[in-house]
């Protein structure tokens, strides 16, 4: 978290790439409903091929982009990238 604004900012690691840092949220409170917005959805149990899995899928990208529109409207931010993961089906609930 950067004091001066309340944004929190990950550090990224790779073996074979140089750190870098990025802004993934404007605030804590931000962060906080994001995760537990994508505690609700990996835990659901809702798959694929179940019945409702592309309401809850909407339903859980738009609640995550009112929890913090700013970091949505950039298509290559952290969160923007993990959601859209789960529009594409590649990252579903467990």
């Amino acid at each position: 978290m950067r004091l001066q604004d309340g944004a929190v900012w990950m550090l990224f690691g790779y073996d074979d790439v140089p750190q870098r840092t990025a802004r993934i949220n404007t605030s804590v409170a931000a962060l906080q409903t994001i995760l537990t917005l994508w505690d609700g959805f990996v835990g659901s149990g809702v798959h694929e091929d179940d019945d409702g899995y592309e309401e809850l899928v909407g339903e859980v990208l738009r609640r995550a982009g009112e929890a913090d529109p700013e970091m949505f409207e950039n298509e290559e931010s952290w969160w923007s990238r993990v959601f859209e993961e789960v529009e594409l089906g590649v990252l579903a609930p467990e």
